[in-house]
């Protein structure tokens, strides 16, 4: 079991830019509706999403590994979870709702973040933690929030 007081945060570094664009580039293969989709469009798009934004990502380590990211985007009325991301071998262990929590805790807005339908493990670890669907964007994916 991993111990909690063994995690700890860092901003990302542009040697970061890489692993976050593969992990988003799996969340796209495993779960968006390719064929609806210009594939190498999106890839561009995310990929110079994070390039330039990378100072807005937060890096979630354990003792010397990576375990995943997230980027928390501040808006004037809401704050957005973005491109929250577990490597599998951290899943199931309580990392994710440590993660999400500790979010929540320290937005002082409402919380909003996309999901897609097809990753239902990720649908109800938000639920149980206080999101609800808000919105469902073509079939692909639901916007879901947390009310403060």
């Amino acid at each position: 079991m991993i111990d909690k007081k063994e995690i700890f945060f860092r901003k990302a570094t542009l040697e970061d830019t890489n692993s976050i664009f593969l992990a988003n580039k799996k969340l796209i293969d495993d779960y968006e509706n390719i064929s609806q989709i210009d594939y190498e469009k999106v890839l561009d798009w995310v990929h110079k999403k994070i390039q330039t934004k990378i100072d807005e990502y937060t890096v979630l380590m354990y003792r010397d590994d990576i375990v995943g990211f997230f980027r928390l985007n501040v808006q004037p009325d809401v704050n957005e979870l973005d491109d929250l991301y577990l490597f599998e071998q951290y899943r199931n262990q309580g990392l994710g709702t440590y993660l999400i929590q500790k979010c929540i805790e320290q937005s002082d807005k409402n919380l909003i973040l996309y999901v897609f339908i097809k990753n239902q493990a990720a649908i109800k670890l938000y639920q149980r933690l206080g999101f609800k669907i808000v919105q469902n964007i073509k079939n692909s994916r639901y916007i879901m929030e947390y009310q403060k």
